[in-house]
């Protein structure tokens, strides 16, 4: 019976630790969601619509959300992604192109 008193001291603080940092995500999407981007990408960018600048913030505030669900992975930038999903094709685009060798 002496062990029973660790083990529930245990459960009780990896149960509280859990609830803790799922409040506290809960909590940072809840900031991001209410959260308004400082329009300032228009002073360098002043070529885009309002319309693209909301697009601009949005895919931001996307980044920002996947980061949080993401824990402790890396999570690309959405430029990233777009080069490796081009590099991907150019590589299978590459194959395609080339004679297939049956083998006998």
């Amino acid at each position: 019976m002496d062990w029973l008193q660790p083990v529930i001291i245990v459960l009780i603080f990896w149960g509280s630790l859990y609830f803790y940092l799922k409040s506290r995500q809960s909590r940072q999407l809840s900031y991001l969601r209410r959260y308004i981007f400082h329009s300032s990408i228009k002073q360098k960018y002043p070529h885009l619509t309002n319309e693209q600048t909301h697009l601009v913030l949005r895919a931001l505030r996307d980044y920002f959300w996947m980061n949080n669900h993401a824990k402790c992975n890396m999570v690309s930038m959405p430029s990233q992604v777009e080069d490796d999903v081009a590099e991907i094709s150019r590589i299978l685009l590459y194959r395609l192109n080339q004679p297939i060798k049956l083998s006998d």
